[in-house]
């Protein structure tokens, strides 16, 4: 998880990772990566927010509940914070399992012809008692 502000790359990481795109790649790659990252900025909130990703469990642990687990802690800091919470996946599959935990998809797009679904999640209204 990347705290606000924190989660897009400054112009010295930019230009940093510059050489390992370009060296040993033919012209049309350097352009496509370029491209994905800018369609991932593109839906990147305005506000302030939490961005998770990657999230992954491994398949062999799969099904074990060890994602739902993980997700509740992450969407329960954010609740504590009330913060925004923003993620993108690439699995359809995907959507249902975070619309679970208060989830919404908010667009889609294909990000390097791969289909991505881009979600946000509103921090819990606490109650206090």
């Amino acid at each position: 998880m990347t705290p606000p502000g924190q989660c897009q790359l400054t112009a010295r990481e930019k230009l940093r990772i510059v050489p390992a795109i370009v060296w040993g790649n033919p012209p049309p790659v350097p352009l496509r990566v370029l491209k994905g990252f800018g369609e991932w900025l593109r839906h990147d909130p305005l506000e302030p927010h939490w961005h998770l990703g990657p999230f992954a469990v491994d398949a062999q642990l799969q099904g074990r509940g060890i994602g739902s687990v993980m997700l509740g802690t992450f969407c329960a800091c954010m609740d504590g914070f009330k913060a925004l919470a923003y993620l993108e996946t690439d699995k359809a599959e995907n959507v249902r399992f975070y619309e679970r935990l208060g989830f919404v998809t908010t667009s889609e797009s294909l990000v390097l012809g791969t289909p991505n679904w881009f979600m946000q999640r509103q921090p819990a209204q606490l109650t206090s008692r």
